[in-house]
């Protein structure tokens, strides 16, 4: 427990408190917390318990992630101008909460954000286009390889890159539409 930040625990709590008002995080402890969500868990060949590597990709410090995935690094890259580099760069390494942040404060320093409605309702179509492409880079990589996740921001496209772990071995169709 000592190398998970009650701070960002805390944090995990308060938004499910934004979802659920009576969500049963509230009246946890932090350890109470973690092993209802399946963090803490009993080794099955050595019987001694322990936080798992997601506990400490969410809550861990950075030192503690460093020290069990010193590869987890995520590079955000502005390349406008200078193509053959990056106009701007921010090299993310710390847990995955402020990984989202970082990552979605980059994009919106370097996307506009045009006007859109949903009914009657101006929503921020950046913004909602920048979450489901950050929360998939980071809920779906291989954090046991050493590749580098990108968000790459280019002229006229949004890209990602990352190591992955695929579920299954079926050919890609193709469709007619």
């Amino acid at each position: 427990m000592d190398a998970l930040r009650p701070d960002l625990i805390e944090r995990a709590r308060n938004m499910t408190r934004i979802r659920e008002k009576e969500h049963p995080w509230r009246s946890m402890s932090d350890e109470a917390l973690l092993r209802s969500a399946g963090l803490i868990l009993t080794d099955e060949h050595t019987q001694k318990e322990g936080v798992t590597i997601a506990a400490i990709l969410l809550f861990g410090t950075d030192n503690t992630i460093m020290s069990v995935l010193p590869q987890h690094k995520t590079d955000a890259i502005f390349r406008i101008f200078n193509t053959d580099r990056y106009d701007d760069r921010d090299v993310v390494i710390t847990n995955l909460i402020e990984s989202y942040d970082r990552l979605m404060a980059f994009g919106r320093k370097h996307l506009n954000d045009t006007f859109h409605l949903d009914g009657i309702q101006s929503v921020s179509a950046r913004d909602n286009i920048l979450r489901e492409i950050v929360s998939n880079l980071l809920a779906h990589r291989d954090f046991s390889n050493a590749y580098v996740a990108k968000l790459v921001i280019e002229r006229n496209r949004i890209y990602t890159e990352n190591a992955n772990l695929s579920h299954g071995s079926r050919g890609i169709e193709s469709c007619n539409i």
